[in-house]
């Protein structure tokens, strides 16, 4: 009667190994090769019973169960960290997707107002004119080539693309836009057209704002632990606290991608200082070697 039982749990157990290979293409690898070993390790254990007379059996089913468990856990923490750095890679993705597109769209009221500082040059300044309209066609050059950039680039390369846009909107501004640098530090990479965005936010919404108009800066500095890239303006400011609230329309998009760009690809952090009525002060903190 005894043997009549094992060898019911040889049936039950076949039966089992039977249904797991007829369905194992629903199930990972590491799942089928669990759920085996829990049909295998029995059965293979009954002839050891049979001779020695022990608990085999049984000590196998324990054996082979604790084995699934570890196994389960195991594939969940697999599961668990794929899924992480599945996330990380689509929010990295989205981010560039969102990049991209403000890259394709074109700036309405840049180009327009570019293009009218250049018609009216033309006239004045012809010699001029021809070395803003290299300068444009470098601009929009620029543009194009950071769709298919996914890697950071030098900052001096980087500088020459805002000198460029800082050329064109001084165009328009003409003496009421001022620019300083104080670059103590240029050797470090940030992602391609991720510093013109606060430039371009600190134009128009800050000095572009004032009617005497007013001076933007662009500092570096290095300490032991990080390089730290900033771009202050004095122009009207605003309440940070509402930041949010205005956070719509193409500058703010500009400058929320560029922050998580930094983010991603530096490992880097943004700070916004604001105060109405003196002005907004970016601060971009690199960490060193955490830049790709």
């Amino acid at each position: 009667m005894y043997w009549l039982c094992q060898f019911y749990c040889i049936i039950v157990m076949c039966g089992n190994i039977v249904i797991l290979l007829k369905h194992r293409k629903a199930l990972v690898r590491h799942d089928v090769l669990s759920l085996l070993m829990y049909g295998l390790i029995p059965i293979a254990s009954i002839p050891a019973q049979m001779l020695w007379k022990s608990t085999t059996f049984n000590l196998a089913t324990t054996l082979a169960l604790i084995y699934i468990c570890i196994s389960v856990h195991m594939a969940q923490y697999d599961r668990i960290v794929e899924q992480e750095k599945l996330l990380i890679q689509q929010e990295h993705e989205l981010s560039m997707n969102q990049m991209q597109m403000m890259i394709a769209q074109i700036q309405p009221h840049f180009l327009y107002n570019s293009l009218t500082a250049l018609a009216q040059l033309c006239s004045k300044d012809p010699k001029e004119a021809k070395k803003a309209i290299i300068n444009f066609a470098d601009y929009w050059r620029n543009h194009i080539n950071a769709i298919d950039k996914k890697e950071s680039i030098p900052f001096e390369e980087e500088l020459k693309y805002v000198k460029i846009y800082l050329y064109l909107e001084q165009l328009r501004f003409g003496d009421d836009l001022h620019v300083e640098y104080d670059l103590q530090k240029t050797d470090f990479k940030v992602p391609m057209l991720s510093v013109q965005p606060f430039v371009e936010n600190a134009i128009n919404w800050g000095v572009g704002q004032k009617e005497d108009g007013g001076t933007v800066r662009i500092t570096t500095r290095e300490n032991e632990e990080q390089i730290e890239l900033c771009v202050i303006d004095d122009g009207v400011g605003f309440d940070t606290s509402k930041m949010e609230e205005q956070s719509d329309g193409r500058q703010h998009i500009g400058v929320r991608n560029a922050r998580i760009r930094f983010q991603k690809m530096c490992n880097g952090t943004v700070d916004i200082y604001s105060e109405k009525g003196k002005g907004t002060k970016i601060r971009i903190n690199l960490p060193k070697g955490g830049q790709s």
